[in-house]
C-alpha cells in the first residue's frame, strides 16, 4: 500500500511539475508577443504616419479628459494560435479595450462563420501622445468591424470613422461625447462619421452668462440638436450615418 501510494504521489509530482513548465511557456510566449507588439507599435511613428507592414487598421475616435475629441488608429491582425487577444498601446492610452475587443472577436468570428479558438488576435492602438480616454468601450464596434474585415479578406474604407459600443448578440450601443468625437474625425479628413442608432439627434448644453451688478451669473441649458445640422454651422464638412449593428456599419466600410 505504501509503494501504490509513492507511486501515484510520484506520478502526481511529475505531472504537476510538466505542467509548471508547460504554463511558464506560454506565459514566456505571450511576454515575448506583447514586447513584440509594444516594439511595432513604437516604431509606427504617429496616427496620420503609422504603418505596420501587413496589418489592417481603423481610425476611431473618443473622448479624453479634457473633453477633447482625439484620433486613435488601432491595427490589427490574425495569425493561427489558440484563441488569445495580444494588445499593446503607444503611448499609454487609458482606455479599456481588452473586453471590447474579447467581445468584438466573438461578435466578428460569429458572424464571418471564422474559428477564433484556432488563431490569436493582435491588436496595437497608436496615438499622437499620451492621452486618458474618458469612454473607451466607445471602440468595441470600431474594432469588430476592423476583424470582421481582416476574416472576410476585404479592405476597410479609411474615410470613414465610427463609434460605438459593441455588445454579443452585434448590436451597436450608445457612447458619450458624440459632437466631440464628430468634430475630430471631421478634423482628421473623414468623409462620414457613423454613430448609434438614435444618436443623430443629441444633446449639447449651451451656456448662458446673467450678469446682475457687479455679479456674473453662468448656466448650461440643455438643446436637442441634429448632429448633421450642427457640424456644417460649426463649418465641418462630415456625412453623418446611424447604424444598428456590426453588419450595417460594415456594409459602409466595404462596398
Amino acid at each position: 500500500m505504501g509503494r501504490k501510494l509513492i507511486a501515484a504521489l510520484t506520478i502526481i509530482l511529475i505531472l504537476s511539475l510538466s505542467l509548471n513548465v508547460f504554463l511558464t511557456l506560454v506565459v514566456l510566449r505571450y511576454q515575448e508577443r506583447i514586447r513584440s507588439l509594444e516594439g511595432a507599435a513604437q516604431t509606427s511613428g504617429n496616427v496620420a504616419s503609422a504603418s505596420l507592414e501587413g496589418w489592417s487598421w481603423i481610425n476611431v475616435v473618443a473622448v479624453s479628459q479634457t473633453n477633447r475629441g482625439v484620433v486613435l488608429r488601432i491595427y490589427a491582425k490574425i495569425e493561427n494560435g489558440s484563441g488569445r487577444i495580444y494588445m499593446a498601446t503607444t503611448p499609454k492610452v487609458g482606455i479599456d479595450l481588452q473586453s471590447s475587443a474579447e467581445t468584438a472577436y466573438m461578435v466578428a468570428g460569429g458572424l464571418c462563420h471564422f474559428n477564433i479558438q484556432t488563431h490569436d488576435l493582435f491588436i496595437v492602438v497608436v496615438a499622437n501622445f499620451t492621452v486618458d480616454v474618458v469612454d473607451g468601450p466607445s471602440a468595441g464596434a470600431a474594432i469588430a468591424v476592423l476583424i470582421a474585415g481582416i476574416m472576410m479578406g476585404k479592405s476597410l474604407n479609411n474615410s470613414v470613422i465610427m463609434t460605438g459600443t459593441i455588445e454579443p448578440d452585434g448590436t451597436i450601443g450608445k457612447v458619450g461625447g458624440i459632437v466631440e468625437k464628430a468634430a475630430a474625425a471631421a478634423q482628421a479628413g473623414a468623409k462620414l462619421f457613423i454613430v448609434p442608432k438614435g444618436q443623430i439627434t443629441t444633446t449639447i448644453y449651451v451656456e448662458h452668462k446673467i450678469q446682475i451688478g457687479p455679479l456674473i451669473f453662468i448656466t448650461r441649458e440643455p438643446q436637442t440638436i441634429n448632429l448633421q445640422e450642427y457640424l456644417a454651422n460649426q463649418g465641418y464638412i462630415i456625412k453623418i450615418a446611424e447604424a444598428s449593428t456590426i453588419q450595417e456599419a460594415i456594409n459602409y466600410f466595404i462596398t
